[in-house]
Formats: structure tokens, sequence, C-alpha cells
């Protein structure tokens, strides 16, 4: 039945078209491990018929049909695991992995028919939010996929793809979601949020093949290969995107650097990526607001299965990151969003830093803290100032609890106008009530003399 009706799919009618999602359906219900995917039940060459019929399917001009196959991808992807491990010879697999990634790759190809031929331009079409459950689907059962062997070099194989296609597809679903809202026939045919969630999946695609892809001492080279690869063609993405839609692009480079083995061509990427932040942070106020939420995403999200971002990670991150983000903080930038997402994410920084990276990130962080902090002397503060104040009074105590030894050190290395700033603000705090300013007295801010050389940080 299920031949019959992919048959007729290829020139059938709406009825038709039903009746082949339908079957379609049933197969995820089939193809279970305790239903028939088992070797028994269905073995290797069965199962590859299926699939290539699944991908015959797929052509099919219809949305609810090509959505049908990517899920039916996705599930086949999840559930395969148990069914390959008892294959035994690989090889034998081979051809059936290399048909499921050809399954999960072709809705996508349908939907962004431009991805097939990457000089042509004239290939994109307008994006439908019909289109956005088969390229969520699709993407990720091609980074499912490669979980589903064990040996590294398996793994290694069925990454390529998934990494490369999400990086493209974050891109041009960036790029064709931000044209300017039209109508077509009376519709708004835009739908810039359904396509931001594929952007977010793409994100999602990276962070797993990089937690699956450890560092391997049998595929060291491949693998600094594969992702200096992947960074090169992210970093040319990221400057194709307009820059209202580089934040996902930006989130992606970050996690592919983490995945680098220590080495010249790392140093280098960490250079060029964060040249790329730099850029965002001199874009205006949405620009930097980007930059710093890619930021704060990275460090704080764990990844999928749990994977938060390793301690050496951080480390590695960290002489990069503070020379960028830390003069946000100085009191010469006025108070803005941009000032207080700076904050939040320099007391992250300090909140998940390593133990090595603990002293220099609080002779950092404490005396910008201290020159965020409002006093009666500085006159009737502002909205924005009177919130930065109160964030920064409440990671002072944070940091006092986090890390106490190191943070009297830093204390007691303030300079004296600084220490003088910080107990009068305090003692303020402290009070049960604060008296009405008079007229407005500003007085004169500490200079605050940020140490830019992190070429030793973290060093002993």
């Amino acid at each position: 039945m299920l031949t019959n009706a992919t048959e007729k799919s290829i020139e059938s009618s709406e009825e038709e078209n039903e009746e082949c999602c339908a079957c379609v359906r049933a197969l995820v219900r089939l193809l279970l491990p305790e239903a028939c995917l088992t070797q028994s039940v269905l073995p290797i060459s069965s199962l590859n018929s299926i699939v290539v019929l699944m991908h015959r399917t797929a052509q099919k001009e219809s949305n609810k049909l090509r959505n049908a196959v990517a899920s039916l991808a996705s599930h086949i992807s999840t559930q395969i695991g148990p069914w390959l491990q008892v294959v035994s010879d690989i090889e034998d697999a081979r051809p059936l992995m290399s048909a499921l990634q050809r399954l999960s790759v072709k809705p996508v190809l349908l939907v962004l028919p431009h991805l097939t031929d990457l000089a042509s331009p004239a290939t994109q079409r307008k994006l439908s939010s019909e289109d956005v459950p088969c390229v969520k689907d699709s993407i990720l059962a091609l980074a499912k996929l490669p979980t589903c062997m064990i040996s590294p070099v398996e793994r290694f194989r069925y990454s390529f793809m998934p990494v490369m296609l999400a990086l493209q597809v974050c891109h041009s679903a960036a790029t064709i979601g931000a044209e300017p809202p039209h109508q077509d026939n009376g519709i708004d045919v835009t739908c810039a949020p359904s396509w931001d969630e594929v952007c977010e999946v793409c994100v999602i695609s990276v962070r797993q093949v990089v937690a699956l892809l450890p560092s391997d001492e049998q595929l060291a080279q491949q693998l600094s290969c594969f992702w200096l690869s992947a960074l090169e063609t992210a970093f040319v993405l990221f400057y194709a995107t307009p820059i209202p839609k580089q934040m996902q692009m930006l989130k992606s480079m970050l996690v592919l650097l983490g995945a680098l083995p220590d080495s010249l061509e790392a140093a280098s990427a960490f250079v060029k990526v964060y040249g790329a932040v730099r850029s965002l942070l001199a874009g205006g106020e949405a620009a930097a607001l980007q930059a710093l939420q890619a930021l704060q995403a990275f460090l704080q999200e764990p990844g999928p299965q749990a994977w938060p971002v390793s301690p050496s990670v951080i480390q590695r991150h960290l002489p990069y990151l503070l020379p960028e983000v830390a003069p946000l903080l100085v009191p010469s930038v006025a108070e803005s969003t941009v000032k207080q997402a700076a904050l939040k994410l320099m007391l992250l920084v300090c909140t998940i830093s390593p133990p090595e990276g603990l002293l220099a990130c609080f002779s950092i962080m404490v005396p910008l803290l201290v020159g965020c902090m409002w006093l009666t002397a500085d006159g009737a503060p502002s909205s924005a100032q009177k919130e930065l104040s109160a964030v920064a009074h409440a990671s002072f105590s944070v940091l006092a609890r986090r890390a106490p030894n190191e943070f009297k050190v830093v204390i007691g290395e303030l300079s004296t106008d600084v220490r003088k700033r910080m107990e009068t603000a305090l003692r303020e705090a402290a009070a049960p009530s604060r008296p009405t300013p008079g007229p407005v007295h500003v007085s004169s801010a500490p200079k605050i003399a940020l140490k830019m050389d992190f070429t030793g940080f973290g060093k002993n």
C-alpha cells in the first residue's frame, strides 16, 4: 500500500497526498525497537528500501507530506542506535547511514533550493511558516545520526554534513527571513519569528556534534582540520548575514571555538571570532546587545545531554572576552541596557571561572563594580543608574561569597580613591534611609585602569 501510495504521489491529488501522509505516519509507530525495528524483522536491505522510498516521497510538492517525511527521518535517527549496534560488520550499515543522511537533507534542499547552487542566489524562494517544522526536524535528524555510531571514527564520518548544513541553513533563515515585511495578495508572507526558531535549532545541532566529538588522539588531526574548516565557513557566513540577525551565527562560532585543540591556528581563530564580537560591540546598542547575549548564552546555557561549557574552555575564552567587555563598564561609559548586560555577563564570568582564573577576574571586576555604584554625592540618579547600582551592589555580595580569599586580596589592593568610593557606597546602601539629595554635585569618579595584557592570564 505504501509503495502504491508513493507512486501515485508523484502526480497525485490532495486526497492521495493525505493517504500517503497516513502511511508515512504509520511508519513512525512501526519503526520502534519493540515493534519492527529489529534485525530479525527488518534487515538492512529492507530498511534501506524504506529510506530510499521516503526520499522519493519527499520530492512531492506537498508541505504536509514533506513535514511527515522529515518527522520520520528524525524518528529513525533517534531509534536506530540499538538496531545498528547488533550489525556484525559496520561496512554493511554505511549505505543505510548515507541514505538516511540524504533523506534528512532532502526536505531542507526542497525548501532552500539555493543551497544546491550557492553561486545562483536567484534560486532563493520566499520562506513560509509551513516549511519551518520540516527544516527543524531535518536539521535535528542529521545531528542525531552520528550519535547512533559507537566508534569515534564512524561518528566523525557522519558529522561533517550536519555541521555544515546547519551553518548554511542558519545563514539562509536569518538572511531571507530578515527581509522587510511585504504583502503578497494582501497576505503578509514574512515569518521571521518562526525562522528564528530554525536558527536556534541550527546552533543546537552544532552543539550536539561538538559534544559528540571530544578530543581523540586517533582523530586529532582530522578533527582540528574539520573544526577550523567549519569555523572559516561560519566566519564568512557571519559577515554575509544582516547585522540584526548575526547573534545565532556568533553563538555557533563560539561553540566551534571550544572544540579546537590548542594550536597557533586555534589562537588565530580566537582572534578572528572576538574581532567579530568587537565589531558588534562597536555597532550600536542593538548590535552590542546581540554580542553580549550570544556570549551570555554560550557560557550559561548547558548543551544537549547536560553538556556545560567546561572550565578549560572558559579559561581559553577569558583572555579574549575580558578585554572586549570590561571597557563597557568604566565610569565614563553612560548607563544603558548595554552596560547592564555587560555587568551581568562579567558577573557570570566571575561566577563560573575556574579557580586559576578567579583572582584575575576579581581584580578587573571589583573596581568596575565600585564605579557602577551610585553615591548620594553623585546627585539624583536616573532609573538606569539606579538599576545598574542595584545590580552592582548585589554582584559585590555574590563575589564576596564566591571566593572569599581572592576577594580579600583584591580589596586589599584597591587604590585609595576606589576604596573610599566603595566604603561610602556600602555605608550608604546599609543606611536605613537615604536622605533626599540636594543640588546635583557630581563627585569625581575614581580612575579605573584596566589591565589589558592578558597574555599570561591563568598561568602560574
